[in-house]
């Protein structure tokens, strides 16, 4: 389960934003996550509710975006989106092609606790993993 090891990356990466902001409490941790991560959902969510159990996240969310494929041919450079993982270029169909998009697990920002009142810290493209 590859979810496990992502997500205490996440959670590691946020906890030190929080630090640097006074040691905060984390309200949510928003993820693009890419569709070549392969990611399941209810695993991903298991992992980060097993995870955050006496961090900064143990009272926060996690919400994420799926970044669709894009890929560019690698015979005749089109760019297109393939709706699976096995791709063929629609113009010269070409199984040859370079992934451009869809492989990204990317910290995008956290919300963390001032008081009562939440408030997003920006990190945007700031932390990426991609599972091997």
């Amino acid at each position: 389960m590859h979810e496990l090891g992502l997500i205490r990356n996440v959670l590691q990466r946020a906890s030190e934003i929080a630090e640097a902001h006074g040691g905060l409490p984390i309200a949510s941790i928003h993820l693009r996550v890419g569709v070549y991560q392969q990611i399941v959902p209810e695993l991903f969510r298991f992992a980060f509710q097993a995870a955050k159990a006496g961090t900064l996240a143990e009272h926060g969310t996690l919400t994420w975006e799926t970044v669709a494929l894009k890929v560019a041919c690698a015979d005749c450079s089109k760019q297109y989106f393939p709706e699976s993982l096995l791709w063929s270029c629609p113009s010269c169909r070409s199984n040859k092609a370079t992934l451009l998009e869809g492989n990204e697990l990317i910290l995008d920002h956290v919300t963390l606790m001032e008081s009562d009142e939440p408030h997003a810290v920006s990190v945007q493209g700031e932390e990426s993993w991609k599972s091997l």
